[in-house]
């Protein structure tokens, strides 16, 4: 854990406790990576986390939110319009490659429900 403030050590722990501490990242060239897009980079976040559910999800973003961090939700990671770039390093990125479940598939009506991170 690598963290500049106390208050940013105390988000990472309580991330860490809502995902697994194997499924948030401080490494800097993670953080690095997930902080661009396919042409920029913004400013790079302080923390990478990756919910395995909904109500993990909400938990993450409330103690974000609570810290007074930003959130920003990350898919594949092949935008081209800043959509997700962090503006400032307190921020938490979701990835949501967790959210992988499919919901439901309707073949009468020809749709399926899936989770964002659901390829």
């Amino acid at each position: 854990m690598v963290a500049n403030h106390p208050e940013e050590q105390d988000l990472i722990r309580q991330l860490e406790s809502i995902c697994g501490p194997d499924f948030v990242s401080t490494d800097q060239a993670e953080r690095a990576f997930f902080s661009h897009d396919v042409y920029r980079g913004g400013a790079t976040a302080a923390v990478i986390a990756a919910p395995a559910d909904p109500d993990e999800l909400a938990a993450v973003v409330a103690a974000t939110t609570r810290a007074g961090y930003a959130v920003i939700a990350r898919g594949g990671g092949m935008s081209y319009t800043d959509a997700y770039l962090p503006i400032c390093a307190s921020t938490v990125i979701i990835d949501s490659r967790r959210l992988d479940r499919i919901l439901e598939v309707n073949t009468g009506d020809n749709y399926v429900r899936v989770q964002a991170g659901c390829t």
